[in-house]
């Protein structure tokens, strides 16, 4: 989904890691209002569906395509920043631009991230063994199969 945005992005310097690392760290609270975010996290949660955040960041990401797209060379920063829900219609409007996205999705997308999730899981139910810490490891494993 948007591939000439993501590398208009990943060209200016601006991988995903950089703005998307908030928005799941936070679940979108880094930028959207608490009345905002507790329709959303409401939704999130009625909706049972733990692979669904991604598209609910990209949705956000799309909403803003055109400037961001448009920006000058040194704003790709400021146009990404832009990037929010702030009003209860603009959740309304990304929501269901992710659903759409979702739906466009091929299911073995969803499902090799809903059996990562549950590795994850799994893992964070274990005692932490001693040597390389497993996030390390995880964000290794996830540069090889970029």
């Amino acid at each position: 989904h948007h591939p000439d945005l993501h590398n208009l992005l990943e060209q200016e310097g601006v991988p995903p890691v950089i703005y998307a690392t908030p928005w799941f760290i936070t679940l979108f609270a880094s930028r959207t209002p608490l009345h905002v975010l507790l329709r959303l996290w409401s939704l999130y949660i009625q909706r049972r569906d733990d692979t669904f955040m991604p598209f609910l960041a990209v949705a956000m990401l799309a909403g803003e395509k055109s400037s961001i797209l448009s920006a000058e060379e040194d704003e790709f920063n400021l146009a990404v920043d832009r990037a929010k829900i702030s009003t209860l219609e603009k959740l309304k409007t990304v929501w269901k631009d992710a659903e759409a996205l979702h739906a466009r999705t091929p299911k073995s997308f969803t499902f090799r991230m809903s059996q990562v999730l549950g590795k994850v899981r799994e893992r964070l139910r274990k005692p932490v063994a001693a040597g390389r810490p497993w996030a390390d490891s995880v964000l290794a494993r996830a540069e090889q199969e970029r």
